[in-house]
């Protein structure tokens, strides 16, 4: 079987991925608050399992050059372009090993942090046993392993529609044709719009869920020849067999019971037992996956989480408040966007003092005394325990403030002669659908006019060169964009672009694309 699977990942290969509920600091984090001290990620050892193309161990590698890095995957490919990526920005803190799971042992050596991304729901059985033994014996005592994996029970839906196109599809050939008669399958039951509402709900749910998907992700996540998802307490059983516990979920919020009513809280406060009661959260939510944070067994953890563990760490919010001039100190509601997606409403000074705070420093982290500091600007004088209070309230419901242990080293600003990060370039000059940011997650590079923009940032070119770089790309043909004088009216292409490259590069910056 792990013959299989190797082959399937040699045929299409498996696009990179950073996420920030991978980076070291963040697991860090979650391990202070549960009052474990991990080692500090400034200089640690960390041990990638299924590493893949090593797109995120090489973005934690370049951000922490005193930290030293392993990754090992079975796919020579991915181990061959990990290696020379890693060659190429020069990085001399990093390794890859072509590797199957099943042959790694204690000589890899002991690792303060071990991550193991989309394997373990999509490997064969002995490998999963095998990749938390290697948690057990290569964590070092005060070590974070991170697994993550396909829950139940929202992971059941996603199995019937795999068992459906399993059914249609035929059992071997070109991968990108079986994608394609997947795609077909879904497309066709979708447009049949019949069943009952809630089949009808459930297929439209799916087929957004799988358009979104690149015909690799369908192929390796949906289509593999190994995939199962588990209940929490079913993993939480194999881990423990290993000598290891709970410690908690990378997405810390999700861990939280403040969103649900009183009289379900009330219900949950009494059954015995974290991973009984994170079951029964998974059951409420319909939870489909799962980022889950282990430590060894003798480590003693308080799971209360205190205010003032807060103190030693650093936040960061993309929020932007909908109004240009938000009442702050007032009891008035105010908006805030935190991303493309996710709105909060609130009327709290000392909460829309936060969001201000941080939005103002995005993409910068801002130390707890830092975010002090600037909320006392705001609304006056405020208490450390208030505010760390506040703060636990907040990423203790909605994912609209990260944290970590340290800050992440990004411009925040639009320097004279922007520049792109090193990692981020490459990415772009190897064709590769979407760059790395230094805040550690992915961001889509697909449309020819934004590569076409973040290709010119080459910390040679003023504002004005670029605008005239990118108006000449588009008026010869090389790069897609409106024709000159569009619309009757409108801008001439040049004053359009001349006008536009302040904003764009603004909406850049806040990606966390340019270094310093």
């Amino acid at each position: 079987m792990t013959t299989t699977v190797a082959k399937a990942y040699e045929e299409l290969s498996y696009p990179g991925v950073s996420l920030p509920q991978m980076h070291p600091s963040l697991l860090a984090a979650v391990a202070a608050l549960f009052d474990l001290q991990a080692t500090p990620v400034e200089r640690c050892r960390v041990l990638e399992l299924g590493c893949g193309d090593g797109t995120s161990l090489i973005s934690m590698a370049f951000e922490l050059p005193e930290s030293r890095f392993l990754g090992v995957d079975l796919t020579a490919a991915a181990i061959e372009e990990a290696s020379g990526n890693a060659a190429t920005l020069g990085l001399q803190n990093i390794e890859f090993r072509r590797m199957d799971i099943l042959e790694a042992d204690a000589r890899l050596g002991q690792f303060d942090y071990i991550i193991s991304h989309g394997v373990f729901t999509w490997v064969p059985e002995a490998v999963r046993e095998k990749l938390l033994w290697l948690c057990r014996e290569l964590l070092a005592p005060n070590g974070v392993a991170y697994v993550s994996y396909n829950a139940r029970p929202g992971g059941d839906l996603r199995m019937m529609w795999r068992d459906m196109m399993l059914f249609h599809i035929p059992s071997e050939g070109p991968p990108l044709e079986r994608v394609r008669q997947a795609r077909a399958l879904v497309q066709m039951i979708a447009e049949a719009k019949a069943g009952n509402e809630f089949y009808q709900q459930l297929t439209q749910w799916q087929r957004e869920r799988i358009d979104r998907l690149s015909d690799a992700l369908l192929f390796h996540d949906d289509l593999g020849p190994a995939h199962r998802p588990f209940y929490f307490h079913e993993f939480m059983q194999r881990a423990e067999r290993h000598g290891l516990q709970y410690l908690g979920e990378a997405d810390f919020f999700s861990m939280s019971d403040l969103r649900l009513p009183a009289a379900v809280r009330e219900t949950l406060a009494q059954i015995p037992g974290i991973v009984a009661r994170e079951q029964y959260m998974d059951f409420l939510t319909g939870r489909t996956f799962r980022q889950t944070l282990l430590c060894h067994r003798a480590v003693q953890l308080d799971r209360t989480v205190r205010p003032e563990r807060l103190e030693g760490l650093c936040f960061a919010s993309p929020a932007e408040p909908a109004s240009p001039q938000p009442a702050i100190a007032s009891d008035a509601v105010e908006e805030f966007h935190v991303g493309e997606n996710v709105t909060v409403k609130t009327p709290h000074p000392l909460a829309k003092a936060m969001f201000v705070a941080l939005g103002e420093a995005w993409p910068a982290d801002l130390r707890f005394a830092e975010l002090r500091a600037r909320v006392s600007q705001l609304i006056g004088a405020t208490d450390a325990r208030e505010l760390a209070e506040g703060l636990l309230n907040i990423i203790a419901t909605r994912p609209v403030v990260v944290f970590g242990t340290r800050p992440h080293a990004c411009a925040t600003t639009v320097s004279e002669r922007p520049r792109l990060n090193p990692i981020a370039r490459m990415q772009l000059e190897a064709g590769r659908p979407s760059v790395t940011s230094l805040r550690h997650f992915s961001v889509d590079a697909r449309d020819p006019l934004f590569r076409a923009v973040l290709s010119l940032l080459d910390g040679e070119r003023d504002r004005a060169a670029i605008a005239d770089a990118l108006a000449a790309a588009i008026e010869s043909g090389k790069v897609p964009g409106p024709p000159a004088g569009a619309g009757g009216g409108a801008r001439p292409l040049r004053v359009q672009i001349a006008e536009d490259i302040g904003r764009n590069l603004r909406d850049i910056v806040r990606m966390g694309l340019l270094i310093a």
